[in-house]
């Protein structure tokens, strides 16, 4: 499996599906300022662009962020019964409602996007059966979990792969990793990954405060920086990344880290912010 930059035609029932679609349907378990948002919101920009009809479904308590930072022409539906927490009477409301907006949209490709939005978003899909249905997988929702929370992820994933017809992964791992859970079969998966402007990062200007972020006396010169960038969660593997991090400091005493994140680990304290270590 390698990764490309964009992944132009999938298979429907045996026939070829292009790009030339004219109606993308996105769902989200939540909006909020996290890097699945981020990456659907580029997606959606580019097909609105490219003169699609795209709409947007989206669960509970959205991120007020978004209200002015959504791209022009999109159509949003806010659905109240999806919610991040396992609730199965609101979760068969949510599917019960997906299924009737599936009918009023029509939409030739339905692409899920998270875990809850990814398994009622795909059970709906029976709704509409000539709709292609794509699966984002931004992170793996069945590692770093409890084994009877495992246990349920990957009864809810195979069940909902067999209303899938292509899982988009954001890196080769991702990727693997569905077909290593026997989620689905190799060539079903493709990687994709998440595209951003980097030109932007190339030369930036330092912070004012770069000093007090770092722990750098006035007078000294600026470290070499290693930046991780994520939120504060098991998932995103800060604990094993820590280690090896101590590894190379070893043997390069100038080295700093900079943690930049937003929620809470077991290892941390406090809000979203930023921390150094070296």
């Amino acid at each position: 499996m390698t990764c490309s930059p964009k992944l132009a035609v999938i298979e429907k029932g045996g026939s070829r599906f292009s790009r030339d679609a004219n109606a993308y349907l996105h769902l989200l378990t939540r909006l909020l300022r996290a890097g699945s948002e981020e990456n659907t919101l580029e997606t959606r920009r580019w097909q609105i662009a490219q003169g699609h009809r795209v709409s947007l479904i989206y669960g509970a308590a959205p991120e007020p962020f978004w209200e002015d930072h959504l791209p022009r022409g999109l159509t949003r539906v806010f659905l109240l019964e999806m919610m991040h927490p396992i609730h199965p009477v609101q979760d068969m409301r949510a599917l019960i409602r997906l299924r009737r907006i599936y009918r009023q949209l029509n939409p030739d490709v339905i692409h899920t996007h998270q875990s809850k939005a990814g398994i009622l978003g795909r059970l709906a899909a029976r709704a509409v059966p000539d709709a292609v249905v794509a699966h984002g997988s931004h992170i793996v929702p069945f590692e770093g979990v409890a084994p009877a929370k495992r246990a349920l992820y990957l009864v809810a994933e195979r069940l909902a792969a067999r209303q899938t017809d292509v899982f988009i992964g954001v890196s080769e791992t991702v990727g693997r990793a569905y077909v290593t859970a026997g989620i689905t079969r190799r060539g079903r998966v493709h990687c994709v990954r998440s595209g951003m402007d980097i030109a932007r990062f190339r030369n930036p200007a330092l912070p004012a405060d770069w000093r007090s972020l770092l722990g750098v006396a006035r007078g000294n010169a600026r470290p070499r920086v290693v930046l991780m960038m994520a939120a504060f969660e098991r998932r995103k593997r800060h604990v094993p990344f820590l280690r090896g991090f101590a590894r190379v400091a070893d043997t390069m005493p100038d080295l700093k880290l900079l943690l930049a994140r937003a929620g809470r680990s077991a290892h941390s304290r406090g809000g979203g912010g930023a921390g150094s270590a070296g």
